[in-house]
């Protein structure tokens, strides 16, 4: 019985590890971002996002990739990161990293 229950929290943790790896949904590869910075004067502010706050992302890539599928989700096409930081765990180590911003829509050039 206690090798059921490891094997299904070694199947949990794993979902949860992958789960943290964000892909870059088609959409979302029109999102431009930048980065500590204000959106260019034509741009209307749509809405905050924020990422990796319950389950930590694996890393800073994953952090921005989702920021972006959100944005794009909006529908917003342009990103502005405000912060990108590392999460510590009970221990004090690493557990993955978290991140905001706030998300536009500009004018299509």
């Amino acid at each position: 019985m206690r090798n059921r229950y490891l094997s299904v929290a070694a199947l949990i943790a794993g979902c949860v590890f992958f789960a943290s790896c964000s892909g870059l949904s088609e959409s979302a590869q029109n999102v431009k971002y930048a980065t500590k910075s204000e959106a260019p004067a034509a741009c209307k502010e749509i809405g905050e996002v924020s990422t990796g706050s319950l389950i930590p992302m694996f890393d800073m890539t994953s952090v921005k990739n989702s920021l972006r599928n959100k944005t794009a989700e909006m529908g917003g096409n342009y990103l502005v990161v405000d912060e990108i930081k590392n999460v510590s765990g009970v221990n004090g180590s690493s557990n993955g990293y978290a991140g905001s911003g706030r998300a536009y829509r500009c004018p299509q050039s």
